[in-house]
């Protein structure tokens, strides 16, 4: 799964080995509160994907999920199947020279205001799925081949 530990309270160099990961082209998946919430509410971001960001030159997609909490909760070790949102919102490029506590609160607003659009737009909710109902079939269409001229980390 390649995942790796961002040790908490590090600083800049706890920051180290997701540089050099950039350097080498990698996309990185780093959830900004730095834990999961017992509450289902966004906690407060902390500054290490800012830091990341502007130090890099490389922007930062927000994705916001929901559901998760349902299907793990803090603590637990196993995982129950069951519905989860995934929301991809177009990359944000933070110019340099940004405070990284303003770019902070940018990335902020940017999950709040992609919170808020889900919440306004849900009209109703999707019925819940019973063990006597089979759960929805998604098509999902097979991954695209890599173009020559791309690399591909996996």
């Amino acid at each position: 799964m390649n995942a790796f530990p961002i040790q908490r309270g590090g600083g800049r160099t706890a920051l180290k080995y997701a540089e050099s990961l950039l350097d080498k082209n990698w996309s990185l998946v780093i959830f900004p509160e730095g834990t999961r919430s017992t509450t289902g509410k966004m906690g407060h971001f902390r500054h290490g994907v800012s830091i990341l960001a502007l130090a890099k030159n490389v922007p930062v997609v927000p994705i916001w999920l929901e559901g998760l909490r349902a299907m793990r909760p803090k603590g637990s070790k196993e995982i129950r199947p069951g519905p989860a949102l995934a929301r991809i919102g177009p990359p944000i490029h933070l110019a340099p020279g940004t405070p990284v506590a303003e770019a902070t609160r940018i990335l902020y607003r940017t999950m709040e205001s992609m919170r808020d659009e889900i919440r306004r737009t849900r009209r109703v909710s999707p019925a819940p799925i019973t063990e006597s109902q089979p759960p929805p079939s998604i098509e999902v269409p097979p991954p695209r081949q890599p173009q020559p001229d791309l690399q591909a980390h996996v």
